[in-house]
């Protein structure tokens, strides 16, 4: 992950996939996607992906 500061960067600073604005930088957190190994020939739909559970996995905590 790749934190931006908005303020003090240039266009050429930013990775779309792994870019987050700076005041996220003390969450947590991880992502993954996929890219075609080609370029697509036909326009790419979303795919939605369900994982259940992740109660063994993460933690809910409530910030007051």
């Amino acid at each position: 992950m790749q934190y931006v500061d908005p303020f003090n960067c240039k266009r050429d600073d930013m990775n779309v996939f792994l870019g987050k604005h700076h005041k996220y930088a003390y969450q947590n957190e991880y992502r993954c996607f996929w890219l075609p190994s080609h370029a697509p020939t036909v326009e790419l739909e979303p795919m939605f992906l369900e994982l259940g559970s992740m109660h063994q996995f993460a933690e809910f905590i409530v910030l007051e």
